[in-house]
């Protein structure tokens, strides 16, 4: 579907995008309460921790849950960096890999 008028464009272009903020916001804050389950630093019962208990708030939550997120990406980034880095060696003392 195209729209030509401009302000409806750029109506559209803000409604998606505001949408997608949410969205983004509402799963980090969502791994972030993923993450703090377990027991409670220095607490001496099973119950578990969260967010509300301990006086926490919403974007408490989703700070976790982006550092939970960066974390995650920073990982899967290492992992081809090395592998990246480990294939430029091989080719690099041993040849190009034969077909």
């Amino acid at each position: 579907m195209k729209i030509k008028n401009p302000v409806l464009r750029f109506g559209a272009g803000l409604l998606a995008v505001a949408l997608a903020i949410t969205v983004l916001v509402f799963l980090l804050y969502g791994v972030g309460m993923l993450a703090e389950k377990g027991p409670c630093a220095g607490d001496r019962s099973n119950i578990p921790c969260a967010y509300d208990w301990e006086g926490f708030g919403f974007w408490t939550a989703v700070l976790q849950g982006y550092g939970m997120a960066f974390a995650g990406v920073l990982a899967v980034w290492l992992l081809w960096f090395s592998f990246r880095i480990v294939r430029w060696a091989g080719n690099r003392f041993f040849g190009p890999r034969q077909q």
